[in-house]
């Protein structure tokens, strides 16, 4: 889970980037399912993703489709650069194990 703090006005821009990108996320492994939340007060998004194991998640932050998905992280056409505040953004994990 991906808490993103959006820059004051990239709202917008935000959206328009992230939610009409390339995703290849449904052609991966063990992926169950990716949903975009946007806080109703604060200028943070929560973007989560669903994975039927922590292995999977893990192939795929390993994979080249996660290094193609997030090429432009830090360069001049990153969203990271001027629509997302890097410094109050970040991540948090849960792992659901099955009884």
């Amino acid at each position: 889970m991906n808490n993103v703090y959006i820059n004051t006005g990239m709202e917008k821009a935000f959206e328009a980037r992230f939610l009409n990108r390339q995703s290849n996320l449904a052609t991966v492994t063990g992926f169950k399912a990716l949903r975009v939340m946007k806080a109703e007060s604060g200028p943070y998004y929560v973007i989560l993703t669903l994975w039927d194991s922590a292995q999977d998640f893990h192939n795929w932050q390993e994979s080249s489709q996660y290094q193609k998905t997030h090429k432009k992280r830090g360069t001049s056409s990153g969203l990271d650069r001027e629509v997302v505040a890097r410094k109050h953004s970040f991540n948090v994990r849960f792992h659901i194990q099955n009884q």
